[in-house]
């Protein structure tokens, strides 16, 4: 699997370099903000598609990889935790500064006014809006996801895992561990451990397990709800919320999983749901379907959406009603009803360019919508039409230092219109009413580590 993670990496490398060697790129897009008014703008690092937020009437809170994704420096100063005025987006408190290791937070859980975080510095803490650290525990390994809570036997508990193989529940008001569960073969730290050895070690590991949200659902019905992940390592965990025992474990050497994974209720059974890739050997491409789990981790079905040539799926989807669901790839948007697409409307536009890359001209045709893009979190009104949704893609792959966002009309199924971001971006839009005024708003992080408010009109 890290060898998945270079590639993407070499990917994203090779086409900024490629694209900016065109010289027939069309305009941008018209930038989003010209009709849509920016209300203000917060200086706070970058953010990764496994962002989430909390945003009451007076706060957001939001996690910042800060300068790089990657870091290569002993410290990344904007990195950190942001505790952000709603209303006016001026920082009220941040947790950065810190004078060693990477401090990168992704998502974040707030409970009786307490907030609940990891970061790439293998920690996981808890702090108060003031900032006030109020315990933090040393990790396994970096915590990448958004930690969740649950609820065992009317007393709640915080869950957060690590990259290297560890989930673990926590008592939210002292953070002693409640259950672990450890993967088979886990290679990261224990109590126990030399800590200033694996820290060397942690700063030169990537990625093997648990790095996005799990999927939370009642698997084994005994009252307490249960995590699905989706592993790094193209295997998927079903883990007790009750005591963290695995419950199964479903490991097809055959099939590339996406690393999340959606709890869907269909004909009253649960199911699984996971985009995944079939490689054919002789033709090159990957067939891209849907991989359906039943909630005892065995293989029940497969919804083929289309044949790639690379990896292409949305990083999230999206329900549409009962029983819809949205799915992406970088040309064609499906809504998947009854374990079959019902409809698929084109969303990709192509054109023409020419490189000069390397003392040589070459003529070629490119889709302008990247790979990987992510759906907004909600439905909106948008120029009259109270039934659209927000699709980012994170680079116009005509203008690379920029993202897009594609406005679609589920009522009319069609594409209302194309706006440019000020930056590249992959965190999901978040569509809410931010400030209290009645009226939703989009944020959005881009690359130039700037959050973006704009009023949806």
């Amino acid at each position: 699997m890290i060898m998945k993670t270079i590639f993407f990496a070499l990917i994203a490398l090779f086409s900024s370099f490629f694209i900016s060697s065109t010289t027939s790129n069309p305009p941008l897009y018209e930038r989003f903000e010209k009709t849509n008014p920016l209300l203000w703008k917060s200086a706070m690092g970058s953010a990764s598609f496994r962002t989430n937020l909390y945003a009451d009437e007076h706060n957001l809170v939001i996690g910042s990889n800060g300068n790089y994704f990657m870091d290569y420096t002993l410290m990344d100063q904007d990195a950190g935790l942001y505790i952000i005025n709603s209303k006016n987006g001026s920082v009220r408190k941040s947790l950065t500064n810190q004078k060693w290791g990477d401090f990168d937070v992704n998502g974040v859980v707030v409970l009786n006014d307490r907030i609940y975080f990891g970061n790439d510095n293998e920690e996981f803490m808890c702090v108060d809006f003031n900032g006030r650290t109020l315990w933090k525990n040393v990790a396994s390994g970096d915590v990448e996801g958004p930690p969740v809570v649950l609820d065992i036997n009317n007393t709640k508990v915080v869950v957060y895992a690590t990259e290297l193989g560890e989930v673990r529940a926590v008592d939210p008001q002292t953070g002693r561990a409640v259950w672990s569960y450890f993967i088979p073969g886990f290679s990261g730290w224990k109590e126990g451990d030399n800590r200033a050895i694996f820290k060397v070690k942690a700063f030169f590991t990537n990625t093997q397990s648990f790095f996005t949200r799990p999927s939370v659902t009642d698997v084994n019905e005994d009252g307490v709800k249960d995590l699905v992940y989706a592993g790094y390592d193209d295997i998927i965990y079903c883990i007790s919320g009750l005591n963290g025992k695995l419950l199964w474990m479903l490991d097809d050497k055959t099939t590339d999983y996406s690393i999340l994974v959606d709890e869907r209720k269909v004909n009253g059974e649960t199911e699984f749901w996971l985009t995944s890739y079939v490689y054919n050997s002789e033709d090159g491409k990957h067939l891209l379907s849907i991989t359906r789990i039943d909630r005892f981790g065995k293989v029940i079905g497969k919804i083929p959406l289309q044949e790639e040539n690379g990896f292409t799926a949305s990083l999230n989807s999206f329900t549409a009603g009962p029983g819809k669901y949205l799915y992406a790839t970088e040309d064609t948007l499906f809504q998947i009803e009854n374990n079959k697409v019902a409809k698929k409307l084109y969303i990709g536009e192509q054109f023409q360019y020419t490189s000069t890359w390397d003392n040589s001209v070459t003529n070629m045709t490119i889709t302008r919508n990247s790979d990987d893009q992510l759906f907004g979190t909600d439905v909106f009104t948008f120029q009259g039409d109270d039934s659209c949704i927000a699709l980012l893609s994170q680079h116009d792959m005509a203008n690379f230092e920029h993202a897009f966002v594609t406005i679609i009309s589920l009522k009319s199924w069609r594409i209302v219109g194309k706006y440019s971001l000020p930056a590249g971006s992959e965190m999901p839009p978040q569509i809410k009413d931010i400030n209290g005024d009645g009226k939703k708003e989009m944020l959005i992080n881009c690359y130039d580590g700037n959050l973006y408010c704009f009023q949806i009109k």
